[in-house]
């Protein structure tokens, strides 16, 4: 392909040459470079933009619209309802903001619940406020059950707490979760099972024939399991005809074979393929596979192969 060239004073319009692939033959390809000014609004109330080349006078508008929304500011004197407006006045996002709220007072002298008012507009926001608990107090002998008392409105509240635990002990002989009950109603809690803490033996095979490692719990007798440890032997030859390898586990008879990408092939010359004369193939000698290489063509001083009778191309 030839380069650009300018036929216009100015640089706005150019002409590309382009070669055909005979080396003859070539096309003509014109177009414009315009010089663009900067962007700039297309009116005072409107947020789409647009720009203007200096040389033929093209205007080009533009494809997305931002809005820009201004400070937000309140629609009524007695109203908390605020609003942005964009430059083209068609955009507009609203809100309601209240800022100068007074203070909370309760509504009754016998209650808790209060209300404040907004200084700005007449609404109101409520909410129930207890100060003054009693302290904590059992409700029973026998029970964790606890109760305090507001002092303004006397409404109650109630919560269970265990401040009597035992200490921890196994549930059982044959258990390795561990307990502890509450001295005061009997209540139990029982250790979570992420804690437990177990009194492992030795890493040992499943059985006389696995390669699972597994362990047991002395105490509870629970069981674990491990890595699978493999006793390989040597790699051999899957067959007599055959470059894939195995190995075979001594203890459970798992037979591993040789990653594909690792075959090692016993490759014999590069030779004529009988189908192609051109095509260079080879053979394994022991599993007979077949290799395919590169291209042998004997080009004449037409750029016709004598062997095949192609014509050359591009990439020969």
């Amino acid at each position: 392909m030839w380069p650009l060239i300018p036929i216009v004073a100015g640089g706005s319009w150019f002409l590309r040459a382009c070669k055909g692939k005979d080396g003859k033959a070539f096309s003509l390809q014109g177009g414009f470079f315009h010089k663009w000014d900067d962007w700039k609004y297309t009116s005072p109330y409107s947020c789409k933009q647009m720009r203007t080349c200096r040389e033929c006078g093209k205007t080009e508008y533009e494809d997305d619209v931002t809005h820009e929304l201004g400070e937000w500011r309140y629609i009524k004197e007695d109203s908390c309802l605020q609003e942005q407006v964009c430059r083209c006045r068609y955009k507009k996002e609203s809100q309601t903001e209240h800022e100068c709220w007074g203070e909370w007072e309760y509504r009754e002298e016998n209650s808790c619940l209060q209300k404040r008012v907004c200084q700005r507009c007449p609404e109101t926001e409520e909410r129930e406020e207890h100060e003054s608990w009693s302290e904590w107090e059992y409700i029973e002998e026998n029970s964790c059950l606890q109760e305090r008392v507001c002092q303004r409105c006397l409404e109650t509240e109630k919560c269970e707490y265990h401040e009597c635990w035992s200490e921890w002990k196994y549930k059982s002989p044959d258990s390795c979760q561990k307990i502890r009950v509450c001295q005061r109603d009997g209540e139990i809690e029982y250790e979570d099972e992420d804690e437990i803490e177990h009194h492992w033996g030795v890493w040992e095979y499943e059985s006389p024939n696995s390669c699972q490692l597994v362990r047991f719990c002395r105490r509870c007798d629970e069981e674990d399991y491990g890595d699978i440890e493999h006793h390989w032997g040597d790699w051999k030859y899957e067959s007599d005809n055959s470059c894939q390898k195995i190995r075979v586990c001594q203890r459970d008879g798992e037979i591993e074979y040789e990653d594909e990408y690792d075959i090692e092939h016993d490759w014999g010359d590069w030779e004529d393929d009988s189908y192609d004369p051109c095509q260079l193939v080879r053979y394994c000698w022991r599993c007979d596979k077949k290799d395919y290489g590169g291209k042998n063509h004997q080009w004449n001083e037409d750029k016709i192969c004598e062997r095949c009778g192609n014509k050359k191309g591009w990439f020969d």
